[in-house]
């Protein structure tokens, strides 16, 4: 969570590294002169298959590690061969998805954010999640850009902003800038545009962000009322953890169920 994950393939083993923890599963295949390796993230069941192959012969395993590109970028690398003819690619199936949702480290997967609770209730079936921890608004904007070439979704959902917060005294310039180019493209493209109101914490304002978001005349996610209790950004009791930034795992329980209330399209099986 929030780490890189690791996957080493040798004569005689897979060895999996995450966050210091690991395993080494002998996978009792001979090498030949195709060699193939398959990742498969199962957003449902929280698991990934790695599938490995060799002129006909293959061996699966099922592990609770996610390799997820929270920290970095996927990337392969040959220690000690010579390989000829590589392909290395990586793709998400969800970009099919009717909903997109769009945000930072609040998107990641384990107790302390909302999306661990939608994957162990299965409703994100129709839903592809595009989050990154420390992902600001002109990142977020390339990526829906670069998507929306490929295809386009029904619902986009911009979750963006707690990495472009506001000052004391006016909106963040970025947000406001990537804000309004997201709803040029939503007037291109036709997708529905529903926005979030950004959580305001005692160290993070999002006041005015969220006052254009409430007045914008699109649907929004009250994200913020949900768990801020006060002008000073304070939480409910709980919710708020050390850092004066993210959730708890009650916090993102709270977020979760708001989100479920004012996007109840996640839980419909398109």
């Amino acid at each position: 969570q929030g780490t890189i994950a690791q996957l080493v393939v040798n004569d005689t083993n897979i060895v999996i590294t995450n966050d210091g923890a690991g395993a080494t599963i002998p996978h009792g295949l001979t090498f030949g002169s195709n060699i193939t390796l398959i990742i498969e993230n199962e957003t449902d069941s929280y698991t990934s298959l790695i599938r490995l192959s060799s002129d006909g012969e293959e061996f699966s395993y099922t592990t609770p590690v996610r390799f997820i590109m929270d920290s970095g970028s996927a990337s392969v690398e040959s220690q000690g061969s010579t390989l000829t003819e590589c392909r290395f690619s990586w793709v998400s199936t969800n970009v099919n998805a009717p909903i997109w949702i769009f945000g930072d480290s609040y998107l990641s997967f384990y107790n302390e954010r909302w999306t661990y609770y939608a994957a162990r209730d299965n409703v994100l079936k129709c839903t592809m999640l595009n989050g990154y921890a420390g992902e600001a608004s002109a990142y977020g904007y390339t990526a829906l850009e670069n998507l929306l070439e490929i295809t386009t979704p029904k619902i986009m959902v911009w979750c963006l902003g707690m990495n472009d917060p506001d000052s004391e005294t006016a909106v963040n310039a970025s947000w406001k800038q990537h804000y309004d180019r997201i709803v040029e493209l939503q007037k291109q493209y036709g997708f529905e545009l529903v926005l979030y109101t950004v959580p305001s914490t005692p160290i993070m304002n999002n006041t005015f962000k969220n006052e254009i978001i409430r007045e914008s005349g699109y649907r929004y996610i009250e994200a913020d009322l949900a768990v801020r209790v006060d002008d000073s950004g304070n939480w409910v009791t709980g919710a708020l953890a050390s850092d004066n930034v993210h959730p708890t795992a009650i916090g993102a329980k709270i977020l979760y169920y708001r989100i479920l209330a004012d996007l109840p399209e996640m839980m419909c099986n398109y």
